[in-house]
């Protein structure tokens, strides 16, 4: 589940984090056409035919420019691929934590490794 939480929140901190953006350039995923969490989830959507010709134009073109970038981010604002991302990682982060506190509650132990793990990749900034 940590796995599972940590690939999202990349993918995720990867459309939306200015960090990421001054580390890796702008959206650089949608660059390398990677399926991210949030455009497997806009492209199941109703009406992803703009951004399946996003990809498809990103092929040919091996590469995205500024503005399409900024209309792929719209159509997962639009789908709700954002706010579902959200809610995932919440929930994701629920389940690991009563996992954790189920662990610690059979050892008796408190285990702050993977609490330290958690709260770093929890924290927002």
């Amino acid at each position: 589940m940590i796995g599972e939480y940590f690939q999202i929140r990349d993918d995720y901190k990867n459309l939306t984090d200015n960090t990421y953006t001054n580390q890796k350039g702008f959206c650089e995923d949608l660059d390398e056409g990677k399926f991210s969490y949030l455009v497997v989830h806009a492209w199941n959507s109703p009406n992803s035919e703009r951004l399946q010709e996003l990809f498809q134009q990103r092929k040919k073109n091996k590469g995205m420019t500024r503005a399409e970038k900024e209309e792929v981010l719209d159509i997962l604002r639009k789908t709700g691929s954002f706010k579902y991302t959200e809610e995932k990682m919440d929930t994701l982060q629920r389940k690991i934590e009563e996992v954790i506190q189920r662990f610690e509650d059979i050892t008796w132990r408190e285990n702050w490794t993977l609490r330290l793990i958690m709260h770093q990749l929890t924290k927002k900034t």
